[in-house]
């Protein structure tokens, strides 16, 4: 299996939805970090897994729209299918970035002229603070 990661950084601010001290339940903001990885079980015919720019112009485009954000207030957090607001957290923010960067990859063809037919994993790791971080991992 090969892996491919990249690095980028943005923040944000959100409320918790919920009894969880005065802290949370005022707006506040992280300087997010977000490592997304992705693994292939195979490389192409030029010994490549992934389009690494394309990755990394992926990655810093969804940065760059979330940075500044209020979390609460984006469309994934405002409805959680059933007409309830999503909680704002760390884990879901690392599911919402991986799928839609998992997304954006597969619409540009990001492995080669094989599609996606070689990538096997997507992972992305997001840190809201020096010592803290939440994930989410997903079979393509």
């Amino acid at each position: 299996m090969y892996h491919t990661g990249i690095r980028d950084r943005f923040s944000a601010s959100h409320v918790l939805i919920g009894d969880f001290g005065p802290e949370e339940a005022e707006r506040h903001h992280h300087d997010y970090v977000v490592e997304w990885q992705v693994s292939l079980d195979a490389l192409d015919s030029n010994g490549f897994g992934v389009d690494i720019d394309l990755m990394v112009a992926e990655l810093r485009s969804l940065a760059a729209e979330l940075d500044g954000s209020h979390l609460n207030d984006l469309p994934f957090f405002r409805d959680d299918g059933g007409g309830r607001p999503r909680q704002p957290s760390v884990e879901y923010l690392a599911q919402h970035m991986n799928e839609c960067l998992t997304a954006r990859l597969a619409a540009a063809g990001g492995d080669g002229a094989d599609g996606l037919a070689r990538l096997r994993e997507s992972r992305l790791q997001l840190w809201e603070s020096d010592t803290a971080w939440a994930g989410h991992s997903m079979n393509v």
